[in-house]
Parts: structure tokens; sequence; C-alpha cells
């Protein structure tokens, strides 16, 4: 099965993980790593790698991540060197979703990228109402 590791600055890793546990479940082969305030770097690049080689099944690992060019985003980019992985930007509850319900044992990567990704992208609505004053 595809692995799923989630990455951020601080918790919000670990609430969307248990926000997506209370709809839908606990998902099999997931795992939350955050980088905390003030933690070097260095260790929490091998917390990911350990949570990354815990993951890896031989199907490769899925990393969604909080923001584009942060540390975790780095962290990992520079991980992804000498693992097999795909890396997401923009980690919302919709993605975790996403892969906590339709990961199975015959999901492959690139299928499930293109389809949290797809659906991550269809799932932004803007919904206003025009100001009854004007």
């Amino acid at each position: 099965m595809v692995g799923v590791l989630l990455t951020s600055h601080g918790e919000l890793c670990k609430q969307l993980m248990e926000s997506s546990a209370m709809i839908a479940g606990a998902a099999m082969q997931m795992r939350a790593v955050p980088l905390e305030k003030g933690e070097n770097p260095e260790a929490y690049k091998e917390r990911v790698r350990a949570a990354l080689f815990e993951l890896d099944t031989g199907a490769g690992v899925i990393v969604l991540v909080d923001v584009l060019g942060g540390t975790p985003y780095n962290t990992v980019g520079f991980l992804s060197r000498s693992a097999d992985i795909q890396i997401i930007t923009g980690m919302n509850l919709s993605m975790v979703l996403s892969l906590t319900l339709e990961r199975d044992e015959s999901s492959e990567i690139c299928d499930l990228v293109e389809q949290v990704s797809a659906g991550a992208r269809d799932g932004i609505k803007v919904l206003c109402r025009k100001n009854k004053e004007e």
C-alpha cells in the first residue's frame, strides 16, 4: 500500500489527521511529523527520514506538505533524492480524507497523486453574497 506522510509547521498535520479520523476512521499506513517550534532542521530531517522508512513498504509514499518553500517542504525535497516519494503542497482536510477513503492495496502512487491534487483544486469554491446595500 502507498504510505502517506503529513508534514507541517507545528501541529497542523496532526490535527488534520485527527479530523480526518473523526470523519472517516483512522487511516492505515499514515503518519504526521510536525516541525516543532525551535527544532533543529537536522533533527527534523531524521524524524521525517524515519517516518518515510516506516511507511514505505515498496509502493512509495505520498507526502502532503503545508506550504511550498518552508522547512518541511525543503526537508522532504532533500529526502526525495533517495526515497520513492511524491510531494503535494497546500495540504488540507480534503486531501487527507481522499487518501484515507480512496487508497487501497491496489492503488498506484501516480494515480493517487493525480486524484488528490485534482480533488483539491476542484474542491476550492468561492461563495460570496453581494452586500444588500449596493
